[in-house]
């Protein structure tokens, strides 16, 4: 499964287990997956005695479409997955929202670190799935003690770091235009992305890396942000201070969400249904009074609602 799969697959079932129907506007480009996944988990809950239409998927999608579909009253909560346009749409529609936009994850492994343990999660976080999904690190930051193993840990697991062309230090980000533009809603495979650019690798390579200085930071250099691909920046850090600094600056670029100026201009027009608050005493008392506390938390980032949806927006 894709990113596409794996999301819309959590979605729903996330959606079911607090007793909601749920409606899928997959992106044009995945529809056809997307809809599958949903015919089959409809089969599935069919089999066990959901009713029809508890799953549904749209077969034909636009943004005006989706836009129409949010701003409908049976709606009580919308889980947006997407661009910057999609989740402020969602925010925009008039109705509880959760929106996840673009991430750009930084990894910092400091001099203390296990670094043959830190370089296998990392690219394991960056390969499942071939780096699709968007909590996948996106960029390892090196404490300089620390570099040179971080490096040969990188190629011994299946790394190949990317050659500057011509002697510019843009080189790597010259590769990234091209090859990435074209393939970055497919989750192709290192090597693929490799062939696409023009790049001989071993057959075993797992992951790409780009190594940028640490003024490589922001619109001018794109392996800087987020990668739907198994492709990493890397940089290194004279110190642990720097090296926070480093993450945060990626962070900041990439990965803080939508703006609060934002939140804040739109918020007066968005409106939360108090009727949807209809949690039965008996799963109160099964799940504790913790379910009050877990699910009236406010979320961050890019995780953050207009009006803090409630366990009322979960469980109906």
């Amino acid at each position: 499964m894709h990113q596409p799969d794996i999301d819309r697959d959590y979605k729903t079932l996330i959606s079911i287990k607090a007793q909601n129907a749920i409606v899928l506007s997959p992106h044009p480009a995945a529809i056809k997956c997307i809809c599958q996944v949903a015919a089959l988990l409809d089969r599935a809950a069919l089999t066990v005695g959901a009713p029809e239409g508890l799953i549904n998927c749209m077969q034909h999608t636009t943004l005006e479409g989706t836009r129409e579909l949010m701003r409908q009253h049976d709606v009580g909560v919308i889980l947006a997955t997407g661009g910057t346009g999609l989740v402020r749409a969602a925010y925009s529609s008039g109705r509880p929202a959760y929106g996840v936009g673009p991430g750009n994850v930084p990894a910092f492994i400091e001099r203390t670190a296990d670094v043959r343990k830190a370089v296998a999660d990392i690219i394991a976080g960056k390969t499942f799935d071939y780096g699709t999904i968007c909590s996948s690190e996106q960029a390892i930051v090196a404490e300089e003690p620390a570099r040179e193993l971080a490096l040969e840990e990188c190629r011994r697991q299946g790394a190949y770091f990317l050659r500057r062309r011509n002697g510019k230090s843009r080189a790597p980000l010259d590769f990234a235009g091209n090859a990435h533009a074209e393939c970055e809603n497919r989750g192709p495979p290192a090597t693929m992305i490799a062939e696409m650019a023009g790049i001989t690798v071993p057959p075993a390579t797992r992951v790409l890396i780009a190594r940028l200085g640490p003024e490589q930071v922001g619109r001018e250099f794109p392996l800087s942000a987020e990668k739907l691909s198994p492709i990493l920046a890397f940089y290194t850090a004279p110190n642990l201070a720097a090296g926070i600094a480093l993450c945060r600056r990626l962070l900041e670029f990439g990965g803080l969400g939508t703006p609060a100026r934002f939140i804040r201009r739109i918020a007066p027009h968005t409106r939360v249904r108090r009727g949807d608050a209809r949690v039965s005493r008996g799963c109160e008392q099964r799940c504790g009074a913790r379910l009050h506390r877990l699910l009236d938390e406010p979320v961050s980032g890019d995780d953050a609602g207009l009006r803090r949806p409630g366990r009322q927006h979960h469980i109906r």
